[in-house]
């Protein structure tokens, strides 16, 4: 009886385990060879090194990445992102920052909202080692959204600002979380 008592348990912890780690998706990570690396650039320079996906942000007016974890194919690929409650991105910037921005792209490449990333981190400023930053699925997916499918397969980083800017940005995970 003890041992079945003892494996009951087991078991129990076990399955609490397997669904805490279910509760994030990681879909890219250089460092863990999560998801596929396909970018674009505008007015940027992007490349992975150190883990981590390297972003360099300059010239004036609109600049951006965009990195996709699916690679574009199959065309249906991507997360649900209204199964979770948070898209989770671990980074670090330097350089005038403050303006920089998020947004998602649906698999029929229609954006999400996009969002000022330092109103989700400490102090209102983006930080210059790597921090993990947790962003409202709901900030993203409003009424103005084109974001039609539902499925990500893109996180888009972008800024614009008259004047040139010189802004670094590295990211060591993408991730999706339902706490």
């Amino acid at each position: 009886m003890k041992t079945v008592s003892r494996f009951m348990a087991i078991m129990c912890i076990l399955g609490f385990s397997i669904a805490a780690m279910a509760e994030e998706k990681v879909v890219w990570s250089a460092k863990d060879s999560i998801g596929k690396t396909q970018t674009w650039k505008t007015k940027a320079m992007a490349d992975v090194a150190n883990d981590a996906l390297n972003i360099k942000l300059s010239d004036t007016e609109w600049s951006g990445v965009g990195l996709n974890w699916e690679g574009y194919w199959p065309e249906d690929a991507g997360v649900k992102a209204s199964d979770y409650k948070f898209l989770v991105i671990e980074l670090k910037a330097d350089g005038n920052s403050d303006t920089l921005q998020v947004a998602l792209k649906d698999n029929k490449h229609k954006p999400s909202g996009s969002v000022e990333v330092k109103k989700y981190c400490p102090d209102n400023k983006l930080p210059a080692d790597f921090k993990t930053i947790k962003i409202p699925i709901a900030d993203l997916l409003t009424d103005k959204s084109e974001f039609v499918s539902g499925v990500a397969w893109e996180l888009m980083v972008h800024m614009w600002t008259q004047d040139a800017k010189n802004v670094n940005v590295s990211i060591r995970k993408i991730a999706f979380s339902k706490e």
